[in-house]
Parts: structure tokens; C-alpha cells; sequence
């Protein structure tokens, strides 16, 4: 993850019944890594059952 940059990214969630495609707001996210922010799932994104 870390070789891409945040513009880079589209983050996939489930919306009832849909797909919700979202870009990731980069305020804040320069603290940290890509790679950093997946492994502590700062991205809000998880695996959902």
C-alpha cells in the first residue's frame, strides 16, 4: 500500500444492497503511511461478516 498515494485509493462499501465507491479525504492522513493507516485500519475500511 505504501507506493500509492491517497489520490490514488477509492474505497469500496456496501450500502444496503449497492456498492458505494468513495475517495479518502487526505486532511489528516499525512501523519501516517498508506500502509501504516491499512495495517491500523484508519482507513474506514474493515472486514465486515
Amino acid at each position: 500500500m505504501s507506493q500509492f498515494e491517497v489520490d490514488d485509493l477509492i474505497v469500496v462499501e456496501r450500502a444496503r444492497e449497492a456498492s458505494v465507491f468513495n475517495r479518502l479525504a487526505p486532511a489528516g492522513l499525512a501523519e501516517y503511511s498508506l500502509g501504516e493507516l491499512w495495517e491500523k485500519n484508519l482507513l474506514g475500511v474493515g472486514v465486515r461478516v
